[in-house]
Formats: structure tokens, sequence, C-alpha cells
């Protein structure tokens, strides 16, 4: 009888030992969260630029927050489209000046039905495709239904939102002329004073090279969202020379069977002593801008 209370004090202290441990788990994932929203409270009340490189498992999505707008770059996919919607709600956005669509794979356009359903969207921004993708076509269709402007930009084709200067630098072929869809994304360098980021969707070593031939020194930058979430068939040797970025960002799911952010990937960041950030460790990861320097701040 001893033996048998002995042994059920020991079960419930273990079991009051892991709830204790459980919440204060809890406790911390909470404050950083909280932490990471005050810190983009703060910037927006500073009237910053925020960037975000949202956390929607092995796809793409980024979201950049200006005082006069918004816009999101890729949607992550069809399975991420609640985990999307409350990050967005989240931060009280209702609207976006531009909807970017790189190319029409689920890992990036996956939730765009969603959000031309649910937010306010005055642009949608994306490749001519000449109604070979499927997908791409339901966006059109959908974007009719909403009323929302359809932009097929050319390279070199300016844009802006707000203090957040925009150009298209890639696709710089017709898209038949690729042998991958990766490779016709549509590439952003966004401008903010004396920063400057790129987006580089899913373009591989092919668009990187005509990009390096057109734009040359232009593709200099601080940070580098790095092309087909960190694939060795992306960020090449001469790609991350010329772009030269403090930071570059991977966009892949936690444990994905593609080995993404690739060890090749790694070694020649490493060669540029460019710092590494992924979804996949780090979750949503957001910079703030004000025009001088980019804060990392979650």
């Amino acid at each position: 009888m001893i033996k048998s209370k002995k042994i059920k004090l020991i079960i419930i202290i273990s079991a009051v030992v892991i709830i204790l441990a459980l919440c204060a788990t809890g406790i911390y994932i909470f404050r950083d969260i909280l932490f990471e929203k005050d810190a983009v409270e703060q910037a927006i009340e500073n009237g910053d630029i925020t960037i975000h490189f949202i956390d929607v498992g092995q796809a793409d999505c980024v979201l950049i927050m200006t005082p006069q707008g918004n816009m999101l770059v890729d949607s992550g996919t069809s399975s991420s489209e609640g985990k999307l919607e409350n990050y967005l709600t989240d931060l009280d956005i209702t609207s976006f000046e531009y909807l970017v669509i790189t190319h029409p794979h689920d890992d990036h356009i996956g939730g765009a039905d969603m959000i031309i359903r649910n937010f306010d969207v005055r642009n949608i921004m994306m490749s001519d495709m000449g109604n070979e993708e499927e997908l791409a076509n339901e966006i059109v269709s959908l974007a009719s239904q909403y009323e929302i402007n359809v932009i097929y930009p050319d390279s070199g084709y300016n844009f802006s939102l707000g203090e957040c200067q925009n150009t298209v630098i890639a696709p710089n072929s017709e898209y038949d002329e690729y042998d991958e869809v990766n490779s016709t994304s549509i590439v952003l360098k966004c401008q903010i004073d004396k920063r400057s980021v790129i987006l580089t969707g899913d373009a591989e070593a092919d668009s990187e090279a005509e990009m390096i031939a057109k734009y040359g020194n232009f593709l200099d930058c601080d940070i580098l969202k790095l092309g087909h979430h960190g694939s060795k068939t992306s960020s090449s040797y001469r790609f991350l020379e010329i772009t030269s970025p403090e930071y570059a960002i991977a966009c892949c799911g936690e444990d994905n069977t593609y080995g993404h952010p690739a060890a090749e990937v790694k070694y020649r960041l490493n060669m540029f002593g460019i710092t590494l950030l992924s979804t996949d460790k780090e979750g949503s990861i957001v910079f703030s801008c004000d025009g001088d320097t980019f804060e990392y701040i979650g």
C-alpha cells in the first residue's frame, strides 16, 4: 500500500512538473509573439517600412508594409491560407495596393484566391503566360470578377509604394524560352532610400545570369531572398557576389524533404560572409527600415 502511494505521488509530481514546463514554454513563445508585434507597431508609428518573410512552411510569402499601403509578394500554399490570414489580420491589414504573383506554382500562388476574396486588392502583378497555366488563369478570372487591375510587367517596369521604389528586374526572356517555370519568376528590387531588398521568387541560375548581364551593379542589395527556397539551382556564386547582401533569407519548411536551404548554397553564403536566416529555424522574419538602416526585429 505504501509503495502504491509513493508511485502515485511520483506520477502526480511528474505531471505537475511537465505542466509547469509547458506553461513556461507557452509564456516565452507568447512573449516573443507580443515582442515582435510590438516592434512592428512601433516601426509603423515611426513611419518606417517593415518587410515580413512570413513563415508559411515550404512556400514563399513576403509582406511589405508602408504608411501608404501594403504589398504582398506571393501567398504561400492553399493549405497555409489560414495561417497567412491570421498573420495579416493580427497586423490589422485589410487591403493591398499590390499582390505580386511571381509564378504559378502552388507554393507561391496557392493563397492568392483567399487574399482576393478576403482583402481589398487594387492591383495584381503577374507574368503574361498566354493562358498556358491553369492556376494563373484562375487568378485572372477571379481578378475580373472582383474588378482588380491586372498588370503584366516587362523587365524594367517601375512602380512605387510610398517611399518604397520597386523595379521589376526579371524575367528577361519570353515565358516559353525558359526550360523551367521557376525561371519565369518576377524578381523585384525594392529600394527604400539608401537600402534595398531583392525578392527572387524561384528564379534559377539562368535567370540570374540574365539579370547580371542586364543590370550589373544595380543588383547590389542589403537583403536577398534566396531563389527557390535556397535550392542549389539558384543563388549562383556570381549572383551572390554581385548582389553582395548582408542578409540572405531562405523561405522553407521545417524538416523539408528537399534539404532547403542546400548545403552548396550555405557554403557560397559563408564564402561571402553573408548571414543566413531561414523561416524553418526562425519562423517569420521581420525587418524594419527607416531608409538609412535595416533592423532585424523578429
